[in-house]
């Protein structure tokens, strides 16, 4: 148990790429091939095909006659084509034909938009309507030179006689695949630095002396409850002064401040009489080199006002 807690605390606390920044995500071009803003250029070209699809072929396809009857009779409602798969079987049931009328016309209309954005330009994708039936179609943009593809998912929508009215679009790439895109990738810990391991507290250990108990350890733990409230205290009252505390305040403050000089002073007087003697001479030392350094400053300020009397009288 000892020798797997250890090979743990040597592991390097760091996940994610070496020079990454807190809140930079790192954009991926291969599984993107759209760049950062994917959704507001796949959305605009969806929202572009649906416009024209319902200003001008929509009305016209609808019109026709064999579809008005067809509408008329219920024959193309979503639960006649569900309970009966023969409207939807054959390319001559007014079904089908009416059904791949309309994903013929949008898949036209997707190949003319999709020329205008920057894969189109380039050629390098092909377009690939599948998965069709009465519910909607599926558009696939096939890079020419690579296996990977994106599925993008076309649902009908349609008034309650069976007319489609419009279309309701999700790319199932971006939903499923891409996800990863739109997450921050990042792990850890904000303000980490490459290489730097986070210190974990340092449990206090005994070991008991003939003379007596000796102690090590205790280092880097974080700092109290009640300290960080005596010092939100303090802080208020050197803003605004003592008035604005309460009493129970005043309490806390006082009793916390005068806890932590007595320990202070306890601790000082528990020190190896070695260490307390080094800190009395440093201490008086420096006490000493005040001292003089304040004797010195008071005696030429004193010759000053002397010769400035002198001047004077």
């Amino acid at each position: 148990m000892t020798d797997a807690s250890k090979v743990v605390d040597d592991i390097l606390e760091h996940h994610g790429v070496k020079g990454m920044h807190w809140g930079v995500r790192k954009s991926d071009s291969t599984s993107n091939p759209y760049g950062k803003n994917r959704y507001r250029r796949k959305n605009k070209l969806w929202r572009q095909v649906e416009a024209t699809m319902v200003k001008e072929h929509l009305p016209r396809i609808n019109a026709k006659p064999e579809y008005v009857k067809a509408l008329a009779n219920g024959d193309l409602t979503p639960s006649r084509l569900k309970n009966d798969p023969s409207m939807m079987a054959k390319n001559n049931t007014v079904g089908r034909k009416y059904h791949e009328e309309v994903s013929n016309a949008y898949i036209k209309e997707y190949e003319k938009a999709f020329s205008s954005t920057r894969l189109g330009k380039k050629g390098t994708h092909t377009i690939i309507k599948s998965k069709m039936d009465y519910l909607g179609f599926s558009i696939v943009e096939k890079p020419v030179k690579h296996a990977d593809s994106s599925e993008i998912r076309v649902t009908f929508v349609k008034s309650p006689d069976g007319a489609i009215v419009g279309f309701d679009v999700s790319d199932n790439t971006l939903t499923q695949n891409d996800d990863s895109d739109y997450i921050l990738e990042h792990y850890g810990v904000k303000g980490m630095k490459w290489g730097v391991k986070r210190e974990r507290p340092h449990e206090v250990t005994l070991k008991d002396l003939k003379r007596g108990v000796k102690t090590s350890g205790g280092y880097r733990h974080p700092v109290h409850t009640d300290a960080v409230v005596a010092r939100t205290i303090g802080q208020k009252s050197r803003g605004s002064g003592v008035k604005a505390l309460s009493n129970e305040e005043l309490r806390i403050y006082a009793n916390r401040l005068q806890l932590e000089q007595n320990v202070k002073r306890l601790d000082f007087n528990d020190r190896h009489p070695a260490k307390r003697f080094v800190l009395n001479v440093l201490g008086q030392s420096g006490r000493d080199a005040v001292n003089r350094e304040a004797n010195l400053a008071t005696k030429k300020l004193g010759r000053k006002a002397i010769k400035l009397a002198m001047a004077t009288a």
